[in-house]
């Protein structure tokens, strides 16, 4: 049994590694471009359709920009199985099409752990995303997996993807890359107590790689993941933000290190479990709007704006 399970990973992560260096460029957006929206966990499931419908929609209704590109961070249903991934792509999308009827919106939505490796139509695989005002950074899940997966060595396999991620940020490094780079994976890189601090052993790997370009490329980092529980609190709850030079404790080894590129949640909207007592459980979607010289982070939920004035990144790309 043991065989069998290494020799599947081993086809999986080639399958995988080979989508990874797969460069690909979808629509472009035909208008409001330079305004991008993330969110994550939509997580629906057949008792609460509506109710997941109605918060997202809740939280669009707020929103008083347009944007040009939505990216979600994963986990769009709560099993496994392809179709119900795809249903839960085709809610989000059908809800933000109501709130923006003019069709001139493109979409990435990147793999969680609760959505299917193969068989799913609209999840769009590892790869390096290009736009005229930014570049994308998907990386599924699988390529970066969470504790629950049955591989014979996680570490490894996730050491092989943050190689290939540090020569695919290198790249643009070395090209002189203005445009920010927005890196959107399902898993976090902070430690968090999920599984006693198992749940992201191997973030380091990650975090190298991130960090070894981020001196001269603007690098946003975006995740999921921590909405079902409190794991977020000390650095925000399910609204968290870290700029540069802020710092967290990095996920495995619980060190303290300090961020040269900046870090933040995609913004759950299906649910949190965040403790309200401690910090914020607000279910949110995140902007990024970029200009010519900063990046306008601000993220809103049903009642509105969530920060007051929207935090604004300087744009220091050595290009």
């Amino acid at each position: 049994m043991q065989k069998l399970k290494a020799v599947i990973a081993v086809f999986v992560v080639i399958v995988q590694l080979f989508t990874l260096t797969l460069w690909t460029t979808p629509a472009q957006p035909k208008d409001n471009a330079e305004t991008v929206m993330f969110l994550s966990d939509y997580q629906n499931a057949d008792k609460d359709n509506d109710l997941r419908a109605d918060r997202l929609r809740a939280i669009l209704a707020t929103v008083d920009t347009h944007p040009g590109l939505v990216v979600g961070g994963g986990d769009y249903q709560d099993s496994a199985d392809a179709f119900a991934s795809d249903a839960g792509i085709r809610e989000i999308k059908s809800i933000v099409a109501e709130r923006w009827e003019d069709n001139s919106i493109s979409y990435i939505f990147a793999q969680g752990n609760h959505d299917p490796l193969f068989g799913s139509l609209l999840i769009n695989r590892s790869g390096l995303y290009e736009f005229d005002d930014y570049v994308v950074i998907v990386i599924d899940h699988s390529l970066n997996p969470w504790r629950h997966n049955d591989w014979p060595d996680r570490g490894e396999l996730t050491r092989f993807t943050a190689g290939i991620l540090s020569n695919a940020l290198k790249k643009l490094a070395d090209r002189g890359e203005k445009r920010p780079v927005f890196i959107v994976t399902h898993l976090p890189l902070h430690y968090t107590d999920r599984g006693d601090g198992t749940d992201n052993l191997y973030a380091g790997y990650i975090f190298d790689a991130v960090s070894a370009s981020a001196d001269k490329l603007d690098i946003v980092f975006l995740f999921g993941h921590n909405h079902s529980g409190d794991h977020d609190d000390y650095i925000g709850g399910a609204v968290n933000y870290i700029g540069k030079g802020g710092t967290m404790l990095l996920g495995g080894t619980k060190e303290e290190v300090e961020l040269n590129f900046t870090y933040m949640n995609c913004g759950y909207v299906g649910y949190s479990g965040s403790d309200p007592a401690v910090a914020s459980n607000t279910l949110t979607v995140s902007e990024i709007t970029v200009t010519d010289d900063s990046l306008i982070i601000q993220k809103y939920s049903a009642d509105g704006e969530y920060y007051s004035p929207a935090i604004t990144v300087e744009r220091t790309a050595e290009g």
